[in-house]
């Protein structure tokens, strides 16, 4: 028998709490942009 547990919760390395949660509000619900290998784009 495997058991799943969902923890709407997280900490992340540096001991913050990372909370996923839900909102009705419209603003909130915006689009997320991820940017991938940002660090090449850092002036050395």
């Amino acid at each position: 028998m495997r058991l799943t547990v969902f923890f709407p919760y997280d900490l992340s390395t540096d001991g913050r709490f990372l909370i996923n949660t839900s909102s009705d509000d419209a603003a909130a619900q915006a689009t997320i942009t991820v940017m991938v290998n940002w660090q090449s784009r850092i002036d050395k």
